[in-house]
């Protein structure tokens, strides 16, 4: 498809391609069809097949109607089939091969990076291509978002949002959103327990197999003894909450708000509250609603380089960098740190490897603030200090950073340190029926 070609144009072309190919006996499949003429759109005219009118009919022919999805849409109705057979065969786990099915599937999907200033509450799209970070798109959202300060959870292309503030007990609400559709569905979420003396986390993910979107409710009071938990499951098919009793994370264990969805598992960073340097993941699997502790691969106390007899507190932080649970690792309270990147391999909780580190030398007054994940590339989301700041250290910005090339890019957004909110997605029909 040429630069300066409509889509109308490039569709008539392509129809009549296909029909000679017909009356000479071949008959094009309709996936082989839609993949090649989506191939063929440049990516600045993706948002216009988002939304656009054409569809794909029966015999390899093309048809323009008024109200109805596109090619694309049709591309995503498919992958979510296939997303689902992934696991259902996986039979409780990946196989190398269905782990890299998963990638090449996601990876072939329009996708996007969203961006929240926690300040203004504006939210940002940008297209995930060749424009990257051109095209930045403001969303309006449904008034009931517009209320809830925390985004608890992405998945799948939908969004859940929640807030606590001014509810100490009693019943509260979240929204699951989906940007791209621009739908949303506002759920009860009932026994929210007394603030003043329980921890709650609220977490969000899709179950893989079924393309359920699925909360829950964690609930914890520490006491002398130990851990008492109250952990609560919704899924929106069913559309009520059951208690979960069964297979509790220890007793000892509290849990933080670094939290990732990747696939049938929601990962938290926990800590052994009775021992800081006692850091653990937790995950949660979706489909068989059981809980498992993962140990990280490095020990988190390490010798400091400079002075052995003293001991250096590491951070770590989780995300997801293609579809693949990744630790950030790095020295607390050191502000030229620089970032190690560990990946679990082929979803296998047992390994992980370290893939690159990420220098505190990649821009000129260097003060790296958090990482948030990745585009469908690999290029790290990250935030840093602004540009020219120093003499306001809570201005910050966010860049894309490449860590094979090292080049880094600016999104041209800014606000005040940690306050943002940054994920990539996928686009999605999810809620559609709702």
């Amino acid at each position: 498809m040429k630069e300066d070609e409509t889509i109308d144009t490039f569709t008539t072309k392509l129809t009549t391609i296909v029909n000679k190919a017909a009356s000479l006996g071949h008959t094009m499949e309709d996936e082989t069809l839609v993949r090649k003429l989506l191939n063929a759109v440049p990516d600045r005219k993706n948002a216009t097949w988002i939304n656009g009118r054409s569809k794909a009919t029966k015999g390899g022919k093309l048809q323009k109607e008024e109200n109805v999805f596109d090619f694309s849409t049709w591309i995503i109705k498919n992958d979510h089939q296939a997303l689902q057979e992934i696991y259902k065969k996986s039979d409780g786990g990946l196989t190398e091969d269905g782990s890299r099915r998963l990638k090449d599937l996601h990876s072939s999907l329009p996708q996007h990076v969203l961006v929240r200033d926690d300040i203004q509450y504006n939210y940002v799209s940008i297209p995930d291509d060749n424009t990257f970070p051109q095209q930045k798109v403001s969303l309006t959202v449904p008034m009931s978002i517009k209320t809830l300060d925390r985004i608890v959870g992405s998945s799948e292309g939908l969004f859940c949002l929640y807030s606590d503030v001014g509810i100490y007990s009693g019943t509260n609400k979240a929204v699951i959103w989906n940007p791209s559709i621009r739908k949303s569905v506002d759920i009860d979420v009932p026994n929210v327990l007394d603030r003043t003396k329980y921890h709650t986390s609220i977490c969000f993910g899709v179950r893989p197999d079924t393309l359920d979107p699925m909360l829950l409710s964690i609930s914890w009071l520490h006491t002398i003894t130990g851990t008492t938990w109250l952990v609560e499951a919704f899924r929106l098919s069913l559309g009520v909450w059951k208690s979960l009793s069964t297979n509790m994370p220890l007793r000892s264990t509290s849990l933080t708000d670094n939290r990732v969805a990747i696939g049938r598992f929601i990962y938290w960073r926990a800590v052994n509250r009775f021992s800081d340097a006692d850091h653990l993941i937790l995950s949660f699997d979706m489909i068989s609603e059981e809980f498992t502790e993962i140990d990280f691969p490095v020990n988190l106390t390490i010798k400091h380089q400079s002075d052995p007899d003293l001991d250096v507190q590491m951070m770590v932080d989780l995300c997801k960098v293609k579809e693949s649970l990744v630790l950030i690792y790095y020295e607390a309270g050191v502000v030229l740190s620089d970032f190690d990147v560990w990946m679990m391999v082929d979803s296998d909780p047992k390994s992980f490897e370290k893939i690159y580190s990420i220098k505190s030398s990649i821009r000129a007054d260097p003060s790296i603030l958090g990482v948030y994940g990745s585009r469908k590339s690999g290029e790290l989301l990250i935030e840093v200090t602004q540009r020219g700041s120093l003499e306001d250290e809570d201005d910050s910005e966010l860049l894309v950073y490449d860590p094979i090339s090292q080049r880094v890019d600016y999104f041209g957004i800014s606000s005040k340190r940690s306050a943002f909110f940054v994920s990539s997605y996928t686009e999605s029909l999810l809620l559609l029926d709702h």
